[in-house]
């Protein structure tokens, strides 16, 4: 289509401004992070995972990868972490901020590449394809949504997967278009393209199973922007295509359930959810409006969500939000559709020397429905009918808002273009609009990463947001019980156990808090409750016998405090503290025959266990008191 447009202005196409602008402002509003510690499922997953605690379980055993074979790409980059760094937070939140970077980096060149795709050919929208591809790029990086995939450090397992899926698409792109310079498929300069989009592609499936998606959205683009492809490109096409199948085949090795696979975090802090695929489903419709709503307005938001669940199709919420996403993606459709309809015309015009239509709309059209489908593709894999445990994290949006907010901004680009002719300043207007909302969101991130601080930050606001909910006062509580504030951990494990009177978890964290408290026996009481409500797990059990023993230890009933550590020493019988503290109670008997019989067997366990050679040591002289005739 010709055009007569100005050309557009040196800030509008400038590259490395634009780069250098999303740099600041991303490490602006993150630079409050270093020192956010560990929090909620990192603890689990990195803090106590001996796993990724070096590089040999990565390569010179399997361990590392047999760990979580589904994720073990992204557990060996928390080995990197490791290794170089240790457990400092400082340099796991430096490559988590990074990755965000290098993110925002890809989504503003895969849009400008975007531009350069046979659809757009000759499209005057071309001419403003870095101006566009900075406003999606400077929002993706700095909307505080983005805070739980960024700050909280396990998730970099999908800000990685997003990563290596916009690589993946990206590098895919290079290839394709070179083809338009005149390149064959598989020459020598293309080829390297095609090679390195298969690799990060298989990296995507080995991070996280949002991937699994990849290939569909990368047969989408094929399909929007570059149209149909022919035999020849589908049977190259096809190795990136059957990288979709390592997910399920990994997930086949794995003996747990689809839904527990999913789940964001460790089973330590979960609670049972019943949910059957149809309620989880039926409660999705309602979540994937919710997640809409934090993108448009980012208020409110929480790390856990007390979200109400919803068993039947026909409840309202869930009706209404089915309606309205139903409409959205009719929306999407429709537009796609005209799209392609305005094309065919203008092809038949070009023949026909006839005036070409507007293509303008066309093209913003094409990438609003784009947008739309690459939402609801990329976030089908943890909202659909496979039930997880938690209904709703903010981190699951992360892939998905790239989608929304290309089709957001295309969308302001075509009330622009279609307000121009009357409102000679809505460029202005628009650019006003783009600062405001940049600066708004980069202070509300800032502002959210703040209350990620520190453990008792984040979950008093969580448990602020959702007071009815039970494991936001547990973990509060642990973060107390962690800070030794016994008074301040009592009430949130109360409250719990209050509203949920099965959470064994809080029933045990009440029995370490009475019994620094120094009340004994209201200790007992709270560790036979969470015995009573445990699982058929054999070092739970023997962890809750001996904290009970510990207790009946304290309050010198020693009879009984035998009897608890012979409890854990049996379901546990490797562990060796238990056995130290099942010596002391025998000590305390002065039953010295069986003191030396434990102690030997620590020993022969644990060589030079310290404790345990002591208590041989003073079980070995009272037996020779004893027969001196001396006094024990």
């Amino acid at each position: 289509m010709n055009s007569t447009k100005a050309p557009p202005s040196r800030f509008s196409d400038s590259i490395l401004v634009h780069l250098l602008i999303i740099y600041f402002v991303a490490f602006f509003i993150y630079s409050n992070t270093f020192s956010v510690p560990f929090l909620f499922d990192d603890e689990g997953s990195i803090q106590l995972n001996s796993i990724v605690q070096g590089l040999d379980n990565f390569f010179t055993n399997g361990s590392g990868y047999n760990f979580l074979p589904n994720r073990a790409f992204g557990y060996l980059t928390f080995a990197l972490n490791f290794q170089f760094g240790g457990l400092n937070v400082a340099g796991y939140h430096i490559v988590n901020l990074a990755i965000h970077i290098i993110n925002a980096f890809l989504v503003y060149s895969l849009i400008r590449q975007t531009f350069r795709t046979p659809f757009f050919k000759d499209s005057a929208l071309s001419q403003n394809s870095g101006l566009f591809a900075f406003a999606v790029a400077l929002l993706f990086v700095c909307h505080p949504l983005q805070t739980q995939a960024v700050t909280y450090i396990v998730q970099r397992l999908t800000s990685l997967t997003t990563l290596l899926f916009l690589a993946t698409l990206s590098l895919h792109l290079k290839w394709r278009l070179a083809k338009e310079n005149g390149a064959l498929l598989l020459s020598r300069t293309r080829l390297p393209f095609y090679i390195l989009s298969l690799i990060t592609a298989v990296l995507a499936m080995k991070t996280k199973e949002i991937a699994f998606t990849l290939p569909i959205v990368v047969i989408l683009y094929e399909v929007t922007f570059f149209g149909t492809p022919g035999k020849r490109l589908l049977a190259l096409l096809t190795p990136l295509v059957l990288t979709g199948a390592i997910i399920p085949l990994t997930m086949m090795r794995i003996h747990k359930g689809a839904g527990d696979i999913l789940s964001d975090v460790s089973s330590a802090t979960v609670l049972d959810s019943p949910l059957s695929r149809w309620e989880y489903l039926c409660t999705q419709f309602s979540v994937i409006v919710t997640y809409l709503r934090l993108l448009l307005f980012p208020v409110n938001q929480n790390l856990d969500y007390d979200y109400p669940v919803y068993h039947s199709f026909m409840e309202l919420r869930p009706l209404l939000s089915f309606i309205f996403l139903l409409s959205l993606l009719g929306a999407a459709i429709y537009l796609y559709a005209r799209s392609v309809r305005t094309l065919q015309k203008a092809t038949t015009a070009t023949k026909k020397s006839e005036p070409l239509p507007t293509l303008e709309f066309h093209h913003l059209s094409r990438l609003i429905a784009f947008g739309i489908l690459w939402f609801f593709i990329t976030i089908s894999v943890e909202s659909s009918v496979i039930p997880i445990t938690d209904v709703i994290f903010e981190h699951r949006v992360y892939l998905p808002s790239i989608g929304f907010l290309l089709a957001l901004v295309a969308l302001v680009f075509n009330a622009t273009s279609y307000l121009k002719s009357r409102i000679p300043a809505i460029n202005k207007a628009a650019a006003l609009l783009l600062v405001i909302v940049a600066v708004t969101f980069s202070g509300a991130t800032y502002a959210r990463n703040r209350v990620w601080r520190n453990w008792q930050s984040i979950w008093h606001d969580t448990v602020t947001k959702s007071p009815e909910k039970a494991r936001p006062h547990n973990i509060l509580g642990i973060g107390y019980l962690y800070a030794k504030q016994y008074n301040a951990a009592l009430p949130e494990f109360q409250a719990a156990v209050k509203l949920n009177p099965n959470y064994m978890e809080a029933w045990f964290n009440l029995g370490l808090i009475y019994k620094n408290l120094g009340q004994y026996r209201e200790s007992i009481s709270m560790y036979q409750k969470a015995l009573a409500l445990s699982k058929v797990e054999a070092t739970l059990f023997a962890k809750i016998h001996c904290e009970i023993g510990v207790n009946y230890t304290l309050l010198k009933e020693f009879d009984s405090a035998i009897e608890e550590f012979k409890l854990a020493v049996k379901y546990d019988p490797d562990f060796v503290e238990y056995r130290n503290n099942y010596s002391y109670a025998l000590m305390e008997k002065g039953l010295v025959d069986a003191v030396i019989e434990e102690c030997r067997t620590v020993l022969g366990m644990s060589p030079g266990n310290q404790r345990a050679t002591e208590m041989l040591m003073e079980a070995e002289r009272r037996k020779r008191g004893t027969a001196n005739g001396s006094p024990k």
